[in-house]
């Protein structure tokens, strides 16, 4: 700390830094949560894939394990654990989760781990629709029936396909709100309900008032 010689009573704090030795990004590994589980190969591929795009890199991948040679910076690291979880609903995972850690391998050198667990497929089960009183269910079927994954019973449930359904019939300028809830979605069951809220939409073309005292 500095005493200022041109304002009196004013300090000057200059702060020297010394960066250091950087940390590298060595490997990236992705591994199931569950002890003496292995991922299958094919997703492994996916998961890096997708790590690849969201770090802007290109990945070397043997098995569920990539080469890398990268500054380590973490925060860009570990916002890729959400995302990657989301990644999974995409692809028919809604259950998934994604725990991250750091793994020292060296002098200045650290793994990120990717754990997974939570991978099975659950199709839909009951659609149940709920708050249409003048629109009958099934239009509102016919909406979910031509989303894209389709919306409809025995059908994989995905992010893009549950999302793509509410989207849909908010379209049909129909209804305020729709909301789409998975009571199941949390259990072990092969099957996921779903709840269809919609809020009807009314549209009045004249209103009268009228009052007497």
């Amino acid at each position: 700390a500095l005493l200022s010689l041109e304002h009196i009573g004013e300090i000057y704090v200059r702060y020297t830094i010394d960066e250091g030795k950087p940390t590298m990004l060595r490997q990236i590994v992705v591994e199931h949560a569950d002890k003496g589980k292995t991922l299958d190969p094919a997703l492994c591929k996916q998961v890096i894939g997708e790590l690849a795009a969201e770090l802007s890199l290109h990945l070397e991948a043997q098995g569920c394990t990539a080469v890398i040679d990268i500054p380590f910076r973490e925060d860009d690291v570990v916002a890729t654990r959400d995302n990657l979880r989301e990644f999974l609903f995409k692809k028919g995972r809604p259950r998934a989760v994604v725990d991250y850690t750091t793994v020292p391998t060296g002098d200045h050198e650290v793994a990120a781990h990717y754990a997974i667990r939570g991978l099975d497929q659950p199709k839909l089960g009951h659609i149940i629709i709920r708050g249409n009183f003048r629109t009958r269910s099934s239009v509102i079927r016919g909406e979910l029936a031509e989303t894209s994954p389709r919306f409809a019973e025995g059908q994989p449930l995905t992010a893009d396909g549950l999302a793509d359904a509410a989207r849909r019939l908010r379209a049909t300028s129909l209804f305020s709100a729709v909301n789409i809830d998975l009571p199941d979605v949390a259990t072990d069951s092969s099957v996921v309900n779903a709840i269809v809220r919609v809020e009807e939409r009314y549209d009045y073309l004249a209103q009268l008032e009228a009052g007497a005292g």
